[in-house]
């Protein structure tokens, strides 16, 4: 599976998590994203990077340490200060799953990348991440992938740098020079 979308998002029913996120994101649903890399966290093997096609606006809460991003992803508008987000982290809910080709109405977990430097990471850091909630993704690749295809490295070409002349964000966040 090299592009999905988020088509839900709901609060993560533990309580963790940036629940007053979730109604901004919903407003910005469906996002489509393609996986970047898949990066072991401390807690398990099987969490997923993955480059949006188009920026989120995530207004984060007045707690917000606006020391963790990159100045160049912040902004303002009539809301307030909000980041720009352009990963996110994506794993799958229920232990015991996998995130796979051909899925639809698969249960994810999804944080929003903060610190771009995640990506240079050999362990996903969660102080460079905002939990946000629960998600559903659907597969946007189901029959343009054959079975060949499946286990090889994703391919994905930035469509235009959000620093213009600068190098891509999927170069900055793997090291791609």
């Amino acid at each position: 599976m090299a592009g999905f979308e988020l088509i839900e998002i709901d609060y993560d029913q533990t309580g963790f998590g940036e629940g007053h996120a979730v109604p901004g994101l919903q407003a910005q649903l469906p996002i489509t994203a393609k996986l970047a890399r898949r990066i072991p966290g401390p807690d398990r093997d099987d969490y997923f990077m993955a480059i949006l096609e188009h920026p989120i606006k995530y207004h984060p809460s007045t707690q917000f340490d606006w020391t963790r991003p990159q100045p160049e992803f912040i902004a303002a508008d009539a809301n307030g200060q909000f980041l720009s987000i352009y990963a996110i982290i994506i794993a799958s809910l229920m232990a015991g799953t996998q995130i796979h080709a051909g899925m639809k109405g698969f249960p994810v977990r999804v944080a929003y990348v903060i610190d771009h430097t995640v990506g240079r990471d050999d362990q996903l850091d969660f102080s460079k991440c905002d939990s946000i909630g629960w998600g559903t993704i659907n597969d946007l690749d189901v029959n343009s992938r054959d079975a060949t295809d499946r286990g090889r490295p994703i391919p994905f070409v930035a469509r235009r740098s959000p620093w213009r002349g600068r190098r891509t964000l999927r170069a900055f966040l793997l090291r791609a020079e």
